[in-house]
């Protein structure tokens, strides 16, 4: 995976990252399983 430079610092960083914390099944969205994953696989492909 790319990874680039985190602004001066020298953190090297993905350039793009796919925030999940909404979609732990903890009442955060209606989605079942299924569809979750789904969103995941397609972000990643």
């Amino acid at each position: 995976m790319e990874k680039v430079r985190f602004g001066k610092t020298e953190m090297m960083v993905t350039p793009m990252t796919l925030g999940t914390w909404g979609i732990g099944g903890a009442g955060w969205d209606p989605n079942s399983d299924e569809t979750r994953l789904d969103a995941i696989a397609a972000a990643m492909g």
